[in-house]
């Protein structure tokens, strides 16, 4: 579902659902609550908005001190046009995604793509349901001379009105936010809000996830003599790269932006997290040396539930100081909703980095619709399937309806959110929907749980109503997309397992439907969520009279 635009601004500040008409149900045998703001992101931001208080020194730049530009990495003699070359005081040097100092997931790095054919940072639509505080970062150093103002630019695409943001802070300082105009989905040179001034020395610039669907392949750093460029286009696309300054350790700036060492490493799911029909397993491997010593070793990749046990080896010099490594996975998943990845870095000295990114083993789905809601009852529209409730597990048969049925996982997008679109043969981002459509998407999971009452998480876009094994234990009137809803319910399982019923509405935009085990609750129980085949989908003998 699609925003107005002040709300959908409002919202990305972290203001959150509680701002927005919502109501919420809560059954008698099951509680929800609404996520925290936006969730995930929403605790993110709240921690940026905290921050800042760690502060390189900067200089005093009071008119009775002049300001100068500094030589941050090249001359006015670069610059071949005229109106460039002659600008007073001016020099400006192009960092490139290659030259990250670190990266750390959501944020990924991509050497090229089907329409990009050079490296780029890229922020997936979707990713940032998996950020939380010190995610979604790529940082860079640079060095000045002497004292200087530096204004910024980035050389991004956005994919829409509601992926054309990013944060940015230097050295640890509060955050500026930067937001892409149209036209969406072309490059261009985008400054920064406010400019920098830096002190002499080593310079941390970061960039931190604020909304998903960006790319970003360039920054330019222009240090003038506090003026306005006179061609800010022509400054960018004339600056001269130069490599990063040689270090071997940055300090922590701020809570979620630790030290950066001589060695970094990050690992990223590059393709989907999903295994199944139509998906992709691979991780990409970024290490990045900022040292002077050069760097080798291996880095080890091992899944016991994937059955999968890989190493590939990397060495770093001065001579490349960057490696992506992309390594293909053959997962081979067994009945657990999540298939673990463990990822070791390590080199003679010892270990450098470890990770765990969590594979998703799909639940199998039936869906039944789209249903028209002419009377735009919504989530109270009366529906042959709410009357078999209890045995909408066996798929019961419904005139001129027939049940869609996906065991493979090929209703799940690459981020583990089953998209109803896909499930419908609908555009995946469809116009406003006249009139409004509903369904219904059924799974069956075992009961597999350490505790008697179970924590899980679901959300959909855009409302959304639950039932399991035919009494009613959920419902959202959100309205609105889907990460700004991820809610939790505490429900107990009965011994043989348990048949979920949900009924999405559709009002135009995204369609999606989120089920999965709970991670940010004490209560969670991620290792415990099993998949269940539809050939084993057994319902009571009551459920079926």
């Amino acid at each position: 579902m699609s925003l107005p635009l002040r709300v959908r601004r409002w919202c990305c500040y972290g203001i959150g659902v509680a701002g927005i008409a919502a109501t919420a149900w809560v059954g008698a045998h099951g509680v929800y609550r609404l996520g925290i703001d936006r969730g995930r992101q929403g605790e993110r931001e709240r921690a940026f908005s905290k921050e800042g208080t760690i502060r390189l020194p900067v200089p005093d730049l009071s008119p009775s001190q002049p300001s100068h530009a500094v030589d941050i990495g090249c001359t006015n003699a670069t610059f071949a046009d005229p109106a460039v070359r002659d600008t007073p005081g001016l020099s400006a040097i192009r960092l490139d995604p290659l030259d990250c100092m670190r990266l750390v997931w959501p944020m990924e790095l991509v050497l090229k793509s089907d329409v990009v054919d050079h490296p780029y940072i890229r922020i997936r639509q979707g990713a940032n349901r998996f950020a939380k505080p010190g995610t979604g970062v790529c940082e860079w150093a640079f060095e000045t001379k002497r004292a200087a103002v530096v204004t910024i630019f980035l050389h991004c695409r956005a994919a829409d009105e509601c992926s054309n943001s990013v944060l940015c802070r230097n050295d640890g300082g509060p955050a500026t936010f930067v937001e892409i105009p149209p036209p969406f989905g072309s490059w261009t040179w985008v400054p920064l809000y406010r400019r920098f001034s830096l002190p002499p020395g080593i310079h941390r610039l970061s960039l931190m996830a604020l909304e998903d669907g960006l790319d970003i392949d360039g920054i330019v750093l222009a240090a003038t003599e506090n003026q306005p460029l006179v061609d800010p286009r022509a400054v960018c696309e004339r600056a001269t790269h130069k490599p990063p300054p040689v270090f071997e350790k940055l300090p922590m700036v701020a809570p979620t932006l630790p030290a950066i060492g001589a060695l970094t490493t990050e690992a990223f799911p590059a393709e989907s997290l999903v295994i199944g029909a139509s998906h992709r397993n691979s991780l990409g491997v970024y290490l990045r040396l900022n040292g002077a010593a050069p760097a080798s070793g291996t880095v080890r990749i091992e899944s016991e539930r994937g059955h999968i046990q890989l190493a590939r080896d990397f060495s770093l010099s001065q001579d490349k100081r960057s490696e992506l490594l992309m390594i293909p996975l053959q997962l081979q998943p067994n009945d657990f909703y999540l298939i673990p990845v463990s990822v070791e870095i390590s080199t003679a000295a010892g270990l450098v980095g470890s990770q765990r990114i969590d594979f998703i083993n799909p639940l199998a789905w039936a869906f039944l619709g789209p249903f028209f809601d002419r009377e735009g009852k919504g989530l109270d529209a009366p529906l042959p399937p709410e009357e078999q409730l209890l045995a909408l597990g066996a798929l019961p048969a419904f005139p001129g309806m027939t049940w869609k049925v996906v065991p493979d996982g090929s209703c799940y997008d690459e981020f583990g959110v089953i998209d109803l679109n896909r499930v419908f043969g609908l555009p995946s981002k469809a116009p406003v929907q006249d009139p409004p459509l509903v369904a219904y998407a059924v799974t069956r999971i075992p009961h597999g749980f350490r505790n008697p009452h179970e924590s899980l998480a679901y959300g959909g876009d855009d409302g959304l109503r639950v039932w399991l094994n035919g009494r009613e234990i959920a419902r959202a009137d959100t309205g609105c997309p889907l990460e700004m809803n991820r809610m939790l319910m505490g429900t107990a399982m009965a011994p043989g397992g348990g048949t979920f019923v949900f009924k999405i509405t559709q009002l135009g935009g995204y369609w999606q439907l989120l089920f999965e085990p709970e991670c940010i609750s004490p209560y969670g129980q991620q290792e415990s969520l099993r998949v269940m085949p539809i050939d084993q989908w057994k319902l009571p003998a009551s459920a079926l009279k």
